[in-house]
């Protein structure tokens, strides 16, 4: 500034991190095997702690059981829901293929397990439900698949998305 020139002084307020919100996009990963870095780890028991009744029937060390010794004819996975590199969600599957179709069902339901779920933290479990009923129907519908929901809970977000998949004409 010279002289006699007037000036302006704009503050800018300060940054700050906007935490990632449910409605971002989420991508889909299914794993064969039960190994998470300590960060993952964390996240899933943070997940797990804020739902009681589920948290001993998805809890890594009762899944390892099911990995290790799975249903007859059971392909175990479990998959996972993730914004960036975080884990916004995850949801233990049983897998099993015939000649003409595929069941796919929750790991554990009916199988030893009291109840299973779709687990996710609050204001993501409407996302994750719907990512994975997305998941469900590309990876498994052109074939055809049964997806069965025994032990779930009537509370369940998966309820909801496979309603609102019906309603859109997604399934």
């Amino acid at each position: 500034m010279t002289h006699g020139q007037a000036g302006a002084l704009a503050l800018a307020p300060p940054s700050r991190t906007v935490a990632p919100s449910a409605g971002s996009a989420l991508t889909v990963e299914v794993r064969t095997t039960l190994l998470f870095t300590p960060d993952e780890q964390v996240a899933i028991e943070r997940m797990l702690s804020a739902r009681p009744e589920l948290a001993v029937f998805l809890s890594l060390q009762w899944l390892t059981g099911f990995f290790d010794d799975p249903p007859p004819g059971a392909d175990p996975g479990l998959v996972i829901f993730r914004q960036g590199h975080l884990i916004r969600g995850m949801v233990p599957i049983a897998v099993f293929k015939t000649f003409t179709h595929a069941r796919i069902g929750l790991l554990g339901g009916s199988y030893g397990s009291d109840r299973v779920d779709l687990v996710a933290p609050r204001g993501f479990e409407a996302a994750a439900a719907d990512a994975f009923i997305a998941w469900l129907a590309s990876a498994y519908g052109p074939d055809g698949f049964l997806f069965e929901l025994r032990d779930v809970p009537s509370t369940s977000p998966l309820w909801g998305a496979i309603h609102r998949a019906r309603e859109e004409g997604r399934l």
